[in-house]
């Protein structure tokens, strides 16, 4: 008479119906077993208490929409990563999106196969190192590359081979037949603004199809000299 169902007893229950079933709580409702429950707080909040795994596998499309943020947390967290995933797309429409670890640890990217990544302008800051490690690094190379520039402000930049064996070159190259250079520019002060250095071997300067120029446009003197009682310069 008050209101209330109760049951003593039953050892199986089975509701079936051939139309729409409804089961509604006017306040804080639970729906489980003796281990774990999923709470309705009759607030519009669903949490769970006491599960230990949770499967969802259906056979078509799952769609989480929410109106506000969705938080996935976990020791570790997976998606994909079965025999069966096909292709994984995470987009952000209108907005930005962060990979991001908190405190300490690192982010890895791994591909099996050609890692690629497009955009109109990449910004790449690191507060320490920046290392690109592969086989081979081609920086350009394609027919839609325009200008490429390499700063460094107030340090050092440094292009090192550290050869291991004959042909280790560093080749600094234009190609194409046009009206093109290599300028080696410095507005450096010191007498060896720009310096050429072979530690163990020599220098040689070849222009295939027109003359060599040394020239001062300055009121220094152009001075070439070889030092040594036995060198001389021919």
């Amino acid at each position: 008479g008050s209101g209330d169902l109760l049951e003593s007893g039953l050892v199986n229950t089975n509701l079936t119906g051939s139309g729409t079933m409804t089961l509604t709580g006017g306040g804080v409702s639970q729906f489980g077993d003796d281990t774990a429950v999923w709470r309705f707080d009759g607030a519009g909040a669903v949490s769970e208490t006491g599960m230990t795994t949770f499967a969802l596998t259906p056979s078509s499309t799952v769609d989480i929409d929410a109106g506000g943020g969705i938080t996935i947390d976990g020791s570790s967290l997976l998606i994909g990563d079965d025999g069966d995933t096909a292709g994984i797309s995470v987009l952000s429409t209108g907005g930005n999106m962060t990979l991001q670890t908190a405190t300490s640890g690192n982010i890895s990217i791994q591909s099996v196969g050609t890692f690629s990544a497009t955009s109109t302008t990449y910004d790449i800051d690191s507060s320490s190192a920046f290392t690109l490690d592969a086989s081979t690094v081609t920086i350009g190379g394609d027919n839609d590359t325009g200008a490429i520039a390499a700063t460094a402000t107030g340090a050092d930049m440094t292009l090192t081979v550290a050869s291991d064996g004959a042909a280790d070159d560093l080749t600094l190259q234009v190609t194409g037949a046009t009206d093109s250079s290599i300028l080696l520019t410095s507005s450096g002060t010191g007498s060896d603004a720009i310096g050429l250095s072979a530690s163990a071997g020599g220098i040689s300067i070849v222009a295939a199809a027109s003359d060599v120029a040394i020239s001062s446009t300055a009121s220094g003197d152009v001075e070439i000299a070889a030092e040594g009682s036995s060198q001389s310069v021919r």
